[in-house]
């Protein structure tokens, strides 16, 4: 009975969550127990294409903590895959893509040495999760790890059925609830503080 249920909700996974605000200093405290490197700008990037394109900057930064280790620099795929979310350069092309907005021009002028730049990066990731939000709802990141390769059913050429998961996309997950686990944590043990100074006459 559990093991169906848990296929169940796999196969009916929630979209990827969206925006909620939360203080840069405590993103940066939990992204560190995952990294030794100074996260401070992925953080910041994070927050502010999460907010422009309303995806959580959480599961941004889980994303960029599997994708490349938040390193802002990373190349893979055999040179084919950029930046922190290790985004490919063939998918950033179409009318809306972020590149057209922040170059101020109408044809798409990102070379693929500015998806190495850390703002850009995360605003074109979280562009990408937000279309696929909208088309496939809790497919977006399937979609976002693999592509068309994740397509199980076709029907007149066109993909109707997806996988409901990947081994990334369940590192995911767990990078996004570990990095929950510890902002909440770090919430409950503040709340505790305040209520210790209060004095109850």
């Amino acid at each position: 009975m559990v093991f169906y249920a848990a296929v169940s909700l796999m196969l009916t996974a929630p979209p990827v969550p969206a925006y909620v605000a939360i203080q840069e200093e405590v993103l940066v405290e939990a992204v560190q127990q995952h990294t030794k490197r100074n996260v401070e700008h992925v953080v910041k990037a994070s927050v502010k294409a999460g907010q422009e394109y309303n995806i959580s900057p959480v599961w941004l930064l889980a994303v960029f903590g599997v994708e490349s280790g938040y390193k802002p620099k990373a190349i893979g795929d055999a040179g084919k895959a950029y930046g922190l979310g290790q985004i490919h350069y063939p998918y950033i092309r179409g009318k809306t893509s972020p590149c057209r907005s922040i170059r101020n021009s109408r044809t798409h002028i990102c070379k693929r040495k500015d998806l190495l730049e850390p703002y850009l990066n995360a605003r074109v990731a979280a562009w990408i999760f937000n279309k696929y939000r909208k088309r496939w709802p809790g497919h977006e990141a399937v979609i976002y790890n693999c592509g068309i390769r994740c397509c199980i059913k076709k029907k007149r050429g066109r993909c109707v059925k997806h996988a409901a998961f990947t081994r990334t996309t369940l590192k995911y997950n767990k990078r996004h609830r570990a990095l929950w686990r510890y902002i909440n944590g770090r919430e409950t043990s503040a709340k505790r503080d305040r209520l210790q100074g209060i004095s109850v006459l």
